[in-house]
């Protein structure tokens, strides 16, 4: 099996990640109960997401990588860092910290149980351990079973859980 490099991200990446973006919006509508989430209508939707994307690691002193084997684009992560030293009622209630966000993960499935998404998960831990972040989080739908036991196995713990109902 070919080695598994993980780099950041270039701009001539930015097709990849939407066919990537395209796929995992997809599988997001299919499991979504509230069924609040949609497919991208069209390409332009997924390349505007994966815009927003870039501009929040912009914004957000984040980071997007990219896994790559014999020259081909494996998956991708992307998150950002979110700093609580300004938000009072945060400060209020909660020990001061600086939060990793993971905020898009996916590996081609012709990669999975390679150990793609953990190199990746790995690399964005490096990232923010580097920026000083007290912890990494990230959201997954309570109904990804797959996403769930793949972060629980690289350590990650339910923390709050978030209820709706439609009205």
């Amino acid at each position: 099996m070919a080695k598994i490099e993980i780099r950041s991200c270039r701009k001539n990446d930015f097709d990849h990640l939407v066919t990537f973006m395209t796929d995992l919006q997809q599988y997001f509508s299919e499991i979504d109960t509230f069924q609040e989430q949609i497919p991208f209508a069209t390409k332009k939707d997924a390349e505007l997401y994966i815009q927003q994307a870039f501009k929040d690691v912009s914004d957000m002193d984040g980071a997007i990588y990219v896994a790559e084997q014999n020259a081909k684009i494996a998956g991708f992560i992307q998150g950002v860092i979110v700093k609580h030293s300004d938000n009072v009622m945060h400060n209020l209630t909660h020990e001061k910290s600086i939060d990793g966000w993971i905020g898009l993960l996916f590996t081609d499935p012709a990669f999975r149980n390679q150990g793609v998404g953990k190199k990746l998960i790995e690399k964005m831990k490096a990232y923010f351990t580097k920026k000083g972040c007290n912890s990494m989080r990230l959201k997954v739908s309570s109904n990804n079973k797959l996403a769930i036991s793949v972060y629980n196995k690289y350590g990650f713990k339910s923390r709050d859980l978030e209820m709706a109902v439609k009205i």
